[in-house]
C-alpha cells in the first residue's frame, strides 16, 4: 500500500487534471452562448469591407484625402476584427487542450460533480473536440497577421474574414450538436473529483504509475507542438505537409519574385509617364501663356500679333502629341504586364494547390469512432469535405482580385486627377464655343493652363513619392498577403518537425487507461 502523502499528492493531481478539464469546457461553452452575437458582429464588419471596396473601385477621382479617409474606415473595421479574433483565441486554446485530454481519467466508478453533469458529458465534450482540430489547424496560420488594413486588399480580406467566419461557424456546429444542453461550471483547483477511498487500496507502484501518467498527460497539455501535430491527425499527414511545402517553396518564392518584376516595370512606366506628363504640360503652359498674349493684343496690333496666337498653337500641338503619345505607351506596356501577370497568377496557383489541398485532407475528419452514429456523422463530414475542398482549391476567386486590379491599366489614366480634370475642362471648352471667338480662346487657353499646371503639380508630386502605379500596389499587396502565409506555413513545419518527433508516444499516453483495474 503506497504512503499517505504519495496517495494525497495523486489525488490531488488527478483532481486538479479533472478540474483544468471542466474549466476548459466552461470556457468553450462560454462562447458558444455568445456565439450569435460574435458572428453578427464578424458578419457586419465583413459588410462594412465589402461597402469600402466598392467605394474605393467606384471612385473616379483618386484624390489622396478621400483615399486616405477610406484607408481610416478599413483601419477601424480591421481593428475589430482583430479585437473579435483576440476575444475567440481563449475558445480555441480550450478546444486545442480538450482535443489532447485524456478521456480515460474520467470513470464514472470513481469521479463526481457536485452540478449534477455525468462523466458521460465531460466525454462527449473531449471527443467533440477532438472531432473540431482539423478546423483548429487554419487558425494556426497567423490569422490576425492576415489582416492588414490595406485598401488595395479589401476583397483578400473579406474572403479572408469569410473563411474564418465558416471555420468558426463549422467548430461551434460541431460542439453545439454533440454537447446540447449540457451546462458547465468553473471550478476552483483544488476541488476533489474522485473517490478517496480509490488511492487507499492501491500499491505503491500503481500510485508512482499512475502519478507518472498524469504527470505525462499534463505534460501533453504544455507541448504546443505536440498539439499542433495532433491537429495533423497522423504522423503522415505531418510529413506529407512538411515535405510538399519544402517542395513547393522554391517555385512559390519564384513566382513571388516574377510578380514583383511585374510591379518594378509598372513603376518605371509610371515615372516615365509622370516625367513626360510634366514635360508636356510645361510645354502646354507656354503654348498657352502665348496664345492668349497673342490673342489679347490682336485689338491693338491690328492682327500683328497673331503670328504669337499660331506659335502658340504648335506648342499646344507638342503638348498634346507628348501626353498621347504617354497614354498610348503606357496603356501598351500595362496591358502587356496584365498578360504577363495572368501567367505568374496561373503557375503561382498550380504551385500552391499541393499545399492547399494537403490542409484540406486535414481538416477532414476520419476518426468517426467514437460516434454512435457513425454513418450519419460520415455523411455530414463528406459534406463538410466538400466544402473545405472548394475553399482550398477556390483560393484562385482571390485572384481574380489581382485580376480587376490589373484591369486597371485599361482606365490608367483615369487614376490620375490631373486626367479627370482634363474631362472637367473639356466642358468648359464646350460652354465656351457659344461666346465669341477670341473670348472663347481666351477662357479655354486659360482653363487648360490651369489644368497643365494642375497637372504638373500631381505628377511632380507623385515623382516625389516614387512613382508607384495603383496597378502595381495592388500586385505588391497581395504578395505581401501571401508572404505572411508563407511564413506561417514555415512556422507550422518547424513546430511539426518537433511535435513529429514524440507523436507516437504522447499518442498513445493519450490512448492509455488511467485506472487500475477496480
Amino acid at each position: 500500500m503506497g504512503t499517505l502523502q504519495e496517495m494525497k499528492k495523486l489525488q490531488l493531481s488527478v483532481d486538479n487534471y479533472i478540474s483544468d478539464t471542466l474549466s476548459y469546457i466552461s470556457t468553450v461553452q462560454g462562447f458558444l452562448d455568445k456565439e450569435s452575437e460574435w458572428f453578427r458582429k464578424r458578419k457586419e464588419e465583413m459588410n462594412k469591407m465589402k461597402d469600402i471596396g466598392k467605394k474605393a473601385k467606384n471612385m473616379t477621382i483618386k484624390l489622396s484625402i478621400r483615399m486616405k479617409k477610406l484607408e481610416k474606415q478599413l483601419s477601424a473595421v480591421v481593428k475589430d476584427v482583430i479585437s473579435g479574433l483576440k476575444e475567440q483565441q481563449p475558445f480555441l486554446e480550450a478546444l486545442e487542450m480538450l482535443a489532447v485530454t485524456s478521456p480515460f481519467v474520467f470513470d464514472e466508478r470513481v469521479c463526481w460533480f457536485p452540478t449534477g453533469n455525468t462523466v458521460t458529458d465531460v466525454i462527449s465534450f473531449i471527443y467533440a473536440a477532438k472531432m473540431s482540430r482539423g478546423f483548429l489547424v487554419y487558425f494556426k496560420e497567423d490569422t490576425e497577421n492576415n489582416f492588414q488594413p490595406i485598401l488595395l486588399n479589401v476583397e483578400i480580406l473579406v474572403s479572408e474574414l469569410q473563411a474564418m467566419i465558416g471555420y468558426s461557424q463549422d467548430i461551434c456546429e460541431i460542439m453545439k450538436k454533440r454537447c446540447k444542453d449540457m451546462v458547465f461550471q468553473r471550478w476552483n483547483s483544488g476541488i476533489q473529483h474522485t473517490c478517496p477511498q480509490l488511492y487507499i487500496h492501491l500499491s505503491p507502484d500503481t500510485v508512482n504509475m499512475m502519478s507518472n501518467h498524469v504527470n505525462n498527460l499534463s505534460k501533453i497539455w504544455a507541448n504546443e507542438d505536440f498539439r499542433l501535430a495532433f491537429m495533423f491527425g497522423n504522423e503522415e499527414n505531418c510529413l506529407k505537409f512538411i515535405d510538399l511545402l519544402n517542395q513547393q517553396k522554391p517555385k512559390i518564392l519564384g513566382s513571388l519574385a516574377e510578380m514583383e518584376a511585374c510591379a518594378v516595370q509598372l513603376d518605371k512606366m509610371k515615372k516615365g509617364a509622370d516625367i513626360s506628363s510634366v514635360a508636356g504640360s510645361t510645354v502646354g503652359v507656354g503654348a498657352g501663356v502665348v496664345s492668349i498674349v497673342g490673342l489679347a493684343l490682336a485689338p491693338v496690333t491690328l492682327g500683328a500679333s497673331t503670328i504669337l496666337t499660331v506659335i502658340g498653337g504648335v506648342l499646344g500641338a507638342v503638348s498634346g502629341v507628348s501626353s498621347v503619345t504617354t497614354g498610348i505607351t503606357q496603356f501598351g506596356i500595362n496591358s502587356r504586364e496584365k498578360n504577363k501577370f495572368k501567367e505568374i497568377c496561373n503557375g503561382f496557383l498550380e504551385d500552391l494547390k499541393p499545399v492547399l489541398e494537403c490542409l484540406a485532407e486535414v481538416m477532414i475528419i476520419k476518426d468517426l469512432s467514437v460516434e454512435t452514429d457513425a454513418e450519419k456523422t460520415a455523411s455530414k463530414w463528406e459534406d463538410h469535405a466538400k466544402k473545405v475542398r472548394i475553399i482550398a482549391t477556390g483560393v484562385s476567386s482571390l485572384y481574380k482580385v489581382i485580376d480587376i486590379a490589373v484591369d486597371c491599366s485599361k482606365a490608367a489614366k483615369s487614376t490620375d486627377a490631373a486626367f479627370d480634370l482634363a474631362d472637367i475642362g473639356t466642358k468648359v471648352a464646350r460652354k465656351a464655343i457659344s461666346s465669341p471667338l477670341r473670348g472663347f480662346f481666351l477662357v479655354s487657353g486659360a482653363a487648360f493652363i490651369g489644368l497643365d499646371l494642375v497637372s504638373i503639380t500631381m505628377n511632380s508630386i507623385s515623382l516625389a513619392n516614387g512613382s508607384k502605379s495603383d496597378i502595381s500596389k495592388a500586385i505588391r499587396g497581395h504578395m505581401d498577403f501571401w508572404k505572411i502565409r508563407l511564413d506561417a506555413w514555415e512556422q507550422i513545419v518547424d513546430s511539426l518537425l518537433r511535435g513529429k518527433q514524440d507523436f507516437q508516444e504522447s499518442k498513445t499516453i493519450l490512448g492509455k487507461p488511467f485506472y487500475p483495474e477496480l
